[in-house]
Parts: C-alpha cells; structure tokens; sequence
C-alpha cells in the first residue's frame, strides 16, 4: 500500500523534517510525503536539493492560503502559533480535495520512525479517522484536561467521515484556536477538538491504544 504523509514546518524545523524524510526512506515501502513550507527558505531546500528528496512534494503556504480564503484572514486575529495549530485539519483537507489521496496521515516534524507503519494504514480498511492518545503518566494525569489526543499522528480517509472529521475540525480551529486553556468552553488550541471524535463518529474512529 502506498502511504501518504503530510507536514509542515518553516527553516526551524527543516532539520527536523529531514529527519522525518529519511525516516519514512529506510523503513516504508512505497510513500508520498507532502511538505507545506512555510517560508522561501524551506521550498528553495527542496527545490534546489530535489533528487535527494523525490519522494518530497512542496506546497506553498500562499497556494494553501489562496485555496481558503477563511483561514488566511485568521492571519490577522492570531498568534503565529496558533495560526500553525490552524493548518492542522486546513493542511490534510486541501490535500484529500486537491490531490485525490486516498487517504492521509498529517504528522509532525519532528517524528521519528523506527519501523514500517504500515499496520497503522491497515485500519483503513474499517476505520475512516486514525488518533492517537497521550497516554499521561499518573504524575502528570491533570494535562488531561488540555486533550486526551495528541495532534501529532493522524490518519484520514478520503471518505464520507473523513471529509467531515476533517471539516468540522477547520470550521471549528478557524474559529477559535488559542494557544491557552479555555475553560468555559472546555477547548484549547487545536487539539482538545478530537476528544469528541469517538463519540461524533460511532465505529469509524480507531484510538491507537497498542492492541
């Protein structure tokens, strides 16, 4: 099966997604990773340095920005982080739309992998979204309360559900994605949102909880 990844970062965390990148080389098969550079630097890299990367697509910030014009006007009533957080359901959606991907694992940066991920993509073939907990230790159970998933390893398919995970997802961080505990909405930045997954979309979501 062929494995579809997304991320995005700016010059900070190039050498972080190089990690990544060559991560994806020495264990997966067949993969795609599509990389939203996040400044000139970044897509220069790739640019210049492109038959070290084949498997790297660049997409620039200004082609996903001009594709949704709602989440370019979140430039202008947030922080630099929280319009980061923003791109996390705006990123995998313009790519199923725009690319026709079966399916999509948006991720961060500075993931590591150790082996193939390919078990994690044979639960496709029932499940429609893909999360992963943060499993607190008991010292630190109360961070809990900030999201019981980590926005850092998911996998959409390009289906019914997945589209409106994704969807209500953007709706919802363009709205509001504060890089703080807002408790009388029970929200924070980008990821307290998929607490509720579970729950919206009965049988469709797999919490990756090593079983």
């Amino acid at each position: 099966m062929m494995q579809y990844f997304t991320t995005y970062f700016d010059l900070n965390y190039l050498s972080r997604g190089i990690v990544l990148y060559n991560s994806l080389k020495e264990n997966c098969d067949d993969f795609e990773l599509y990389v939203l550079c996040l400044d000139e630097y970044t897509q220069n890299y790739f640019k210049v340095n492109k038959k070290n990367y084949p498997k790297v697509i660049t997409i620039k910030l200004a082609d996903l920005e001009n594709a949704d014009v709602e989440l370019n006007t979140c430039k202008s009533n947030r922080s630099t982080i929280e319009y980061y957080f923003t791109l996390s359901p705006c990123l995998p959606l313009f790519l199923l739309k725009n690319y026709g991907l079966p399916h999509i694992c948006s991720l961060d940066a500075d993931i590591l992998f150790l082996s193939d991920p390919i078990s994690l993509f044979n639960y496709l073939c029932e499940y429609s979204v893909i999360i992963t907990p943060h499993k607190f230790s008991p010292e630190i159970q109360s961070l809990e309360q900030l999201g019981v998933f980590n926005v850092s390893f998911q996998i959409f398919k390009n289906d019914n559900t997945g589209f409106m995970c994704l969807e209500t997802w953007r709706k919802e961080c363009i709205e509001w994605c504060g890089d703080y505990f807002d408790k009388d909405n029970n929200r924070f930045a980008d990821q307290k949102y998929l607490d509720k997954w579970p729950s919206l979309y009965p049988g469709k979501v797999k919490v990756l909880n090593d079983n």
